[in-house]
């Protein structure tokens, strides 16, 4: 079949061009979609938005490129329509912690909204589960009047969504350490 193809003279690399061009307007609108339902355009790592938050990122990697003078598919046009829904085209590895922070808390209030609970499951988003154990940790070390990064800002956004400061089996295993 190939072949009667290349003998009609089949433009291979046109296809390729749709079916790119295709990918790339299906994750835009994935991205409007996103942008419309949470009122921001950083896409929590997460599995449910793995596929786009892989994408924005390319997205940022070849606009950095562009900058640098080189060549890749992120054409005038698209960065137009970036442009217009507020995409953030900031720096793709160096991420200050506030930033990190904002993006794992808005990730817990989506969590929240879906399960009712701040209190994540570790199957089923262990990162998220991580960083909410965390929360915890520095919780306590700032109650102690220790160096920690929770602030009282945080403490405040953090129960403003319900979080649980203490869990079960954190206070069991605080009094198995005492004994």
């Amino acid at each position: 079949r190939i072949e009667l193809l290349n003998k009609v003279g089949f433009d291979w690399d046109n296809v390729q061009l749709k079916r790119s061009q295709h990918q790339w307007n299906e994750r835009y609108q994935e991205l409007v979609c996103y942008v419309e339902k949470c009122g921001n355009i950083r896409i929590p790592r997460n599995p449910q938005n793995a596929t786009l938050a892989d994408w924005t990122h390319k997205q940022r990697q070849d606009y950095k490129q562009l900058q640098k003078g080189e060549k890749n598919k992120l054409t005038e046009d698209r960065i137009e329509l970036l442009n217009k829904i507020g995409f953030d085209w900031g720096s793709l590895h160096v991420k200050r912690s506030q930033d990190h922070w904002n993006e794992r808390y808005m990730e817990l209030v989506c969590y929240v909204e879906q399960c009712g609970s701040t209190r994540v499951s570790r199957d089923v988003n262990p990162s998220l589960y991580n960083w909410v154990v965390k929360q915890r940790e520095y919780f306590r070390l700032l109650q102690r009047g220790e160096l920690s990064q929770m602030t009282e800002d945080r403490v405040q956004l953090l129960d403003k969504i319900g979080f649980e400061w203490e869990c079960l089996a954190q206070p069991l295993k605080r009094k198995y350490a005492e004994l």
